[in-house]
């Protein structure tokens, strides 16, 4: 894996030293690239396990860009999150990529695999968004599924 950060890290500071890259202000090259090998690294030490789930599942290498995309995007929200938020936030972005075209098997293997997330159950069937949205359906315009709406309403002091 080192030697993937050090082909990544190479060819971030061959595309600086050729004017193609945007530069610090103070033009230190050689503390740009430490800043950007320390950034990408865990990205890059990631990339190995979702490859290995897509080589085993038979998806197509042009596809491997969305489905690292969708592994950065759980990166991101791994560090934003935790417990059942994050949870809930993975369960989006699957239902996102999912509408993007990717297959929503090996999205939820690179969340358990990857990132130690078990999404076989969806959160928004186990909380009262559900229900809310249960009421919507049964045609009460003020999504409880009681039909009362008192809790929706602040009351006045």
């Amino acid at each position: 894996m080192s030697k993937d950060i050090e082909r990544v890290c190479a060819r971030f500071e061959r595309q600086l030293r050729a004017g193609l890259g945007t530069r610090r202000s103070d033009n230190d090259l050689a503390r740009q690239a430490k800043n950007f090998r320390r950034g990408i690294a865990p990205y890059v030490e990631m990339e190995m396990p979702v490859r290995q789930i897509l080589n085993e599942s038979g998806v197509s290498v042009i596809q491997y860009a969305l489905y690292f995309n969708f592994s950065r995007r759980l990166a991101k929200l791994n560090k934003e999150y935790s417990a059942n938020t994050l949870v809930q936030e993975a369960w989006l972005a699957v239902s996102h990529w999912t509408r993007q075209g990717l297959k929503p098997e090996i999205l939820k293997t690179i969340c358990r695999v990857v990132f130690n997330l078990d999404l076989d159950r969806n959160p928004a069937e186990d909380s009262d968004c559900a229900q809310r949205q249960a009421g919507q359906r049964a045609g009460r315009s003020d999504g409880r599924p009681d039909g009362t709406g008192a809790a929706m309403v602040p009351e006045r002091r």
